[in-house]
């Protein structure tokens, strides 16, 4: 009886290993394939700040929420205007797209691309805005 018990958990936490495993394995590549067509996350964006000159921030939160928080310099566009907006967005500056949630800016980055916006040059920040809870200022960093 022992013996049997013994067995069945050590096939149940080998099956858990290999679920474990299974798990990272496509995190990773997912996580890879997001960066790849233009995902960054919170540090890259404070990285990008810091180093590149002429880069432009699009806040796609409504205006009540980018008057309570938004990061310095962005550019408010609320997700309504947005896609009037675009032809007078698409040029070689670089851009970073960002929202209080991460769903409006993953939408206008792949209207962008539609649209010819050059992919080396656009980003979205995905993931939720959690600036807002670290700095209390109405501009964060």
């Amino acid at each position: 009886m022992e013996t049997f018990m013994l067995h069945s958990l050590l096939i149940g936490l080998g099956g858990a290993l290999v679920l474990v495993c299974f798990s990272y394995v496509y995190t990773r590549m997912t996580r890879s394939e997001e960066i790849e067509s233009g995902a960054i996350d919170f540090d890259v964006l404070m990285n990008m700040l810091k180093t590149k000159k002429n880069l432009r921030l699009i806040d796609l939160s409504d205006s009540a929420h980018y008057k309570m928080h938004h990061l310095k310099g962005a550019e408010n566009i609320p997700p309504d205007a947005f896609r009037k907006l675009v032809p007078e967005l698409i040029d070689d500056r670089m851009t970073v797209l960002y929202c209080k949630s991460g769903r409006e800016c993953r939408l206008a980055y792949q209207f962008m691309k539609e649209k010819g916006y050059k992919t080396g040059n656009l980003y979205y920040l995905d993931a939720q805005m959690i600036y807002t809870s670290v700095y209390k200022p109405k501009e964060a960093v």
